[in-house]
């Protein structure tokens, strides 16, 4: 582990510091709530996005589950797509913490991080 510590200081020498690593500060009760929230429809809309698009594009069900065609079934599954990406991709910004807002006792606004080039 020596070696690499040398090696990254060595990657700094002449250029200015740049910060690979994150702030180690604590998870605010906030995130961790929001975290725990958002994961529990996850399968749910894994498992119903699947179901609808096989449904409304594969194998079409007499009479429709959700709509009154099938292609109202495709149409639903394709949104249940897009909400999954839409859950996991926000659960991911609030676990990794680049993009998370600083703790209330910081002066500093939320924002997305800023590039140090």
């Amino acid at each position: 582990m020596v070696g690499h510590a040398a090696s990254v200081a060595a990657r700094h020498i002449g250029r200015e510091l740049v910060r690979d690593d994150d702030d180690l500060r604590d998870t605010p009760p906030m995130v961790v709530g929001a975290v725990a929230a958002g994961t529990a429809p996850v399968p749910f809309l894994a498992v119903y996005s699947v179901m609808f698009i096989v449904h409304g594009g594969f194998h079409p069900v007499v009479p429709p589950d959700i709509t009154s065609t099938a292609h109202g079934e495709l149409v639903a599954g394709i949104i249940t797509v897009a909400l999954l990406i839409i859950a996991v991709t926000t659960l991911l910004w609030l676990l990794n913490g680049r993009r998370r807002c600083p703790s209330p006792s910081s002066s500093s606004r939320c924002s997305a991080p800023r590039s140090t080039s």
